[in-house]
């Protein structure tokens, strides 16, 4: 078994987060590329019940319960003392649990089938309807099968090889969905190709761990201890909740559209949470490439430590959260314009809420990766419930009264009464023993800071009227400058500048060396 070593941490840190970004971008392209004949070709009815089916499962997938979350941080102990037998004990564990999710969501989703009616307003005649959600309840159920094995791989600090993997099945996929939409306009077959490629991905991963952790074959029989369960149980349980909430939150705002407003809308607002969640995915790729070096660093560095390490974090949370905020809420709706054109716009107000969602939940994310290090789901098991419950309740009424927004500002209300607050202050006052205004200090300063660079940028960007390339290219340029500009001479003389600065500098030297190395090599 080869295992990351403690002094690479920041080695593999970068390597995870150059081949997330990295392989991300590259991604965009092509996934618009094929969001573009989809719509093209099959419609934004098709495009709604696309998103429609997914929110469903997604619902559907809270059966995970966290488990892979859990079991991530009770790895991290034993990966840094190289305890091959507890590594092995709970995979096997896993390994069980996620073949049964997998049959549990099968044989669940088919029950769902007699009631699909339900959650498409209107009369929507739609071919081979129940078919396709069968196809989906199969490429969902599948996803679990082997893909328990790459919980290892995240844990050990290998979150790039994931990520490779992901992306270049996503790359596949997509060129072969192109190749069928152009060749037969056929959506069964489009659906297909994403089966063939899920279980393909799977494979490899589980192929690459065996030959990573050879180990783990040889200690098939090996079982949990009653200690490990019992934690793990304490965590899975707090976790539950977290899982179920979520799923409420995030999983039914296209089942309320599609309800209250129409499987149409569902189709336009997919195209924005598209490209908003491509942007999420790139930055949560991020945390996820450090949450692995943030584990170990709370496993052997003091409380001290740690928030000198957060507060840099949160600092480069804040530069993200502002920097793409911004540069959605100016270049979102022309993109889309130019994309596909006026008819497949969303009202502004309506897209502005969706932006404060989003930046309330890139903010969250320095806080969240420290919460799941310390393993301290326990601390706010409940919140979750309350959450979704405020969130299904507030969206139900206002999307009655109001239409689409109300769906977004039922999320925004049901965030800002609960994890918003809730979870900085289990942190401090768990986790640094300190007191949690000094982080609502700072989010006030940052979010005051990010208003006035959005209003500023928005303001300039106002002057450029048309619909092209060009005039996109351009407030992007806009969109780069000043805000990034702003904050450099804003904190250019903090600790948390000159961390980044220092860190900057160490991986230039060492790509300078590494290349330095090769030459000499040939």
């Amino acid at each position: 078994m080869v295992y990351v070593n403690t002094d690479s941490r920041m080695k593999n840190t970068i390597r995870n987060i150059i081949f997330s970004v990295g392989g991300q971008v590259f991604n965009i392209i092509i996934t618009f590329i094929s969001r573009t004949i989809f719509i093209k070709i099959l419609g934004s009815t098709y495009l709604g019940v696309q998103g429609l089916f997914t929110n469903i499962l997604s619902i559907l997938a809270l059966s995970e319960l966290g488990i892979g979350i859990a079991i991530t941080y009770l790895l991290y102990k034993p990966i840094a003392e190289k305890d091959e037998k507890q590594i092995s004990a709970l995979m096997n564990f896993c390994s069980k649990i996620y073949w049964g999710i997998g049959i549990f969501v099968f044989v669940v989703g088919l029950s769902i089938l007699p009631f699909l009616d339900i959650f498409i307003k209107g009369n929507q005649e739609i071919q081979f309807l129940n078919l396709i959600f069968i196809l989906f309840i199969s490429n969902s159920a599948l996803s679990y099968f082997f893909s328990y094995k790459r919980t290892l791989i995240l844990a050990d600090q290998r979150a790039y090889i994931n990520t490779l993997n992901i992306n270049i099945s996503n790359f596949i996929q997509n060129i072969l969905q192109i190749i069928i939409l152009v060749l037969t306009e056929n959506f069964i077959l489009y659906l297909i190709i994403q089966i063939a490629v899920t279980f393909i991905s799977n494979l490899f991963i589980s192929k690459k761990v065996d030959k990573y952790y050879p180990f783990l074959k040889r200690n098939k029989e090996i079982r949990l201890d009653k200690k490990a369960r019992k934690e793990l149980f304490i965590n899975v349980k707090a976790m539950m909740y977290h899982r179920v909430g979520a799923a409420v939150v995030n999983g039914t705002d296209n089942i309320l559209i599609s309800a209250f407003v129409g499987i149409e809308v569902v189709g336009l607002y997919a195209n924005y949470r598209m490209i908003i969640n491509t942007i999420r995915q790139v930055i949560t790729q991020i945390y996820n490439s450090v949450s692995a070096s943030v584990g170990s660093l709370t496993t052997k560095e003091s409380a001290d430590k740690t928030y000198e390490t957060f507060n840099t974090l949160f600092f480069i949370t804040f530069w993200i959260s502002c920097f793409f905020s911004v540069a959605v809420l100016v270049m979102l709706q022309p993109f889309i314009i130019l994309w596909l054109g006026h008819t497949f716009l969303l009202d502004g107000f309506t897209v502005i809420v969706v932006i404060i969602c989003f930046y309330i939940n890139i903010m969250r994310q320095s806080i969240q990766t420290l919460k799941i290090a310390w393993g301290m789901y326990q601390y706010d098991q409940y919140r979750p419930i309350y959450e979704a419950i405020i969130n299904l309740v507030v969206s139900l009424i206002l999307v009655n009264k109001i239409g689409l927004v109300g769906v977004f500002l039922g999320t925004l209300i049901s965030s800002l009464l609960t994890y918003f607050w809730n979870e900085p202050y289990i942190v401090y006052k768990n986790g640094f023993n300190k007191k949690v205004r000094i982080y609502f200090q700072k989010y006030i300063l940052y979010t005051n800071i990010t208003i006035f660079i959005a209003i500023l940028t928005n303001y300039v960007s106002s002057f450029i009227k048309d619909y092209t390339i060009g005039s996109l290219i351009i407030r992007g340029i806009i969109c780069l400058i000043i805000p990034n500009g702003i904050i450099f001479l804003l904190f250019k003389n903090t600790k948390e500048m000159e961390y980044i600065i220092r860190l900057l500098s160490k991986v230039y030297k060492k790509i300078l060396k590494a290349k330095r190395d090769t030459g000499q090599a040939t």
